[in-house]
């Protein structure tokens, strides 16, 4: 066997080699990067092909993206049947081929942050090939739209009734993040959380009249496998309520002068003296006070 018979059996060897380990194209990974765009990642280059069978310059990909029975296509209400079409950019292409695509979508997302939806289902139509010419022409996904941001504790300023235990959930712009409290400055140590579940330690929550601090602050922190921890620092402040009964009553105004021989009815028969103003003692603030005459 010759030289030239030889390189051309090997070359046919590679060939086939190559063709019986080759496989489709996989994505590895659809995310949303910024306020307006995805990228979606395959696990080999690949380059858009176009139904003429040839490669195409410009790939697009035809999606639409739903909640339930809701569909967004830059607003919500959109018809199930209705699809986006968008052009698709290559990441560091090697010539048409590339492992990353990106595409904007403002006016969905946009409507989609309003209405404060954390993950959204996508399906997909286009049609990519590897260098052997194997593609695949779709995919069906769900995806996160906020995990391009920081982890943020999204909880804020509080007010809370005395003599409750419970103050609030702590909630985070992410999902499945976990809440901790960040270290014992400040008011630290009377709080406690239980399955993100903020709490007072007592039982019985504080009671507003006989607690010298109204105010409480407490430094919170939120953690999430694979991100840094957020933290944050917020104020609780407690309420009174009616829960005492008044001790006193108070009098103002009560000297009443009458003169004698004065008919103050003749003109209105309904006349009225004002004996006195009343008043109680109560250490609750949020009062109103209604008063009746006893054995009358």
């Amino acid at each position: 066997m010759n030289t030239f018979n030889r390189f051309i059996i090997a070359t046919l060897l590679v060939f086939f080699t190559s063709q019986a380990f080759a496989s489709n194209p996989v994505i590895t990974e659809l995310k949303r990067i910024d306020v307006k765009t995805f990228r979606i990642t395959f696990d080999q280059p690949v380059q858009g092909w176009d139904s003429f069978n040839a490669s195409a310059a410009e790939p697009e990909i035809n999606y639409r993206l739903y909640r339930g029975t809701t569909y967004y296509l830059g607003a919500p209400g959109v018809s199930q049947s209705s699809y986006a079409l968008r052009v698709m950019t290559p990441i560091n292409p090697n010539g048409r081929f590339a492992i990353q695509w990106t595409w904007e979508e403002a006016p969905a997302l946009a409507a989609m942050d309003v209405a404060n939806i954390n993950s959204v289902n996508v399906d997909m139509s286009f049609y990519m090939v590897n260098s052997g010419y194997e593609g695949m022409n779709g995919s069906a996904q769900t995806i996160s739209l906020t995990d391009y941001l920081s982890l943020t504790i999204t909880t804020t300023n509080l007010t809370t009734p005395e003599e409750v235990q419970t103050v609030t959930t702590l909630a985070a712009n992410r999902d499945g993040a976990t809440f901790s409290l960040d270290g014992t400055a400040d008011n630290n140590n009377l709080f406690k959380i239980e399955n993100s579940v903020l709490k007072f330690k007592n039982a019985n929550g504080a009671d507003y009249d006989t607690t010298s601090s109204k105010v409480y602050t407490i430094h919170l922190k939120a953690s999430k496998n694979g991100e840094t921890d957020a933290t944050k620092t917020i104020t609780i402040t407690l309420t009174d309520t009616n829960d005492n009964p008044p001790t006193d009553i108070t009098l103002s105004n009560s000297t009443l002068i009458i003169v004698e021989g004065v008919n103050y009815f003749d003109n209105d028969p309904n006349y009225l003296f004002l004996v006195a103003n009343l008043g109680a003692i109560d250490v609750d603030t949020t009062n109103t006070f209604t008063f009746s005459l006893e054995n009358n």
